[in-house]
Order: structure tokens, then C-alpha cells, then sequence
């Protein structure tokens, strides 16, 4: 038995665990259809153990719908010859929406879609409204001194 979740390479010891055995075809199609080469390992065990909320999370429809829907984004973006590739720096962006979008991911933030999902899957929305966490999160990016950093200091 692996010690590690193999969808999130988490420990096994950090959540709810459980033993897939009649579900193994579930997993597999999930994984065909996310096109993610874990089927070829799952076609080679009788039962996996992994995260409870991992297996509930990769086996649903929205979420291999979202995930290959993020596929398709990244590969458009490295194949296409017309434009850059889109990337998620909004650094060339003048008007940012800092009470929609989350100032280090810039996804729209849903406070009401959060509240749905399950709490081992939902983000924590904080709004932050100091001085102090500017330079705070300046000080951080100059510490770091790498790509991300250098693109937040920017």
C-alpha cells in the first residue's frame, strides 16, 4: 500500500482515506477522460487507497470538465503562433479588480460558490485593506528572488 494519494501526492495521514476496489473502472474512465496516464497505473492494481474527498473531487463531472477545460487553454496558448501565450500576470492590465479577482491567482472570486463546496475543497476569500500587507507581500517577492517574484514586483 503507497503511503502517498496518488491524485493529489499528498499523505495518506493528512484527510479521510478510503479503499477503492469495486470503483477501480470509475477511476480509470476519470482518468481517461482527464487524459492524465494515471489509468495505465490503476489497469495494474485491484484496489487503491486514497483521499476520500480527492476521489470524490476526480471522479465528478464538472470537475474533469474544469480540468480539461484548463488542458485545452495551455495548449491553445503553446500552439499558437498569431499571440503570446495567454498567461495569468495581469501585469500589462491597467484596470485590475482587486474587490473581484484575487490579487495572486486573478481568478474571480465567488464568496456564495465557496460556501457550496464541501470545506476540504473550498478557498478562503479574505479581503485586505492595509498598507501594511502591500509591503508585506513587496518584502516577501524581494526574499524569494524568483520568476513569480520578480512578475509580483513588477
Amino acid at each position: 500500500m503507497s503511503e502517498y494519494c496518488f491524485i493529489c501526492a499528498k499523505l495518506l495521514t493528512e484527510s479521510e482515506v478510503v479503499t477503492v476496489e469495486r470503483g477501480m473502472k470509475t477511476l480509470i474512465n476519470a482518468s481517461i477522460e482527464r487524459a492524465d496516464d494515471f489509468s495505465e497505473y490503476l489497469k495494474n492494481q485491484k484496489s487503491v487507497t486514497i483521499h476520500e474527498n480527492c476521489r470524490k473531487n476526480y471522479t465528478q463531472k464538472s470537475s474533469i470538465a474544469a480540468a480539461n477545460k484548463r488542458q485545452r487553454e495551455e495548449q491553445e496558448a503553446s500552439t499558437s503562433t498569431a499571440s503570446p501565450p495567454r498567461t495569468r500576470s495581469r501585469i500589462s492590465e491597467s484596470a485590475f479588480c482587486f474587490k473581484e479577482l484575487c490579487l495572486f491567482c486573478g481568478e474571480k472570486l465567488n464568496e456564495e460558490s465557496e460556501r457550496r463546496k464541501s470545506s476540504d475543497f473550498r478557498r478562503r476569500i479574505s479581503q485586505v485593506s492595509t498598507l501594511q500587507f502591500k509591503d508585506s507581500i513587496l518584502e516577501t517577492a524581494r526574499a524569494r528572488d524568483d520568476a513569480l517574484a520578480k512578475a509580483v514586483l513588477a
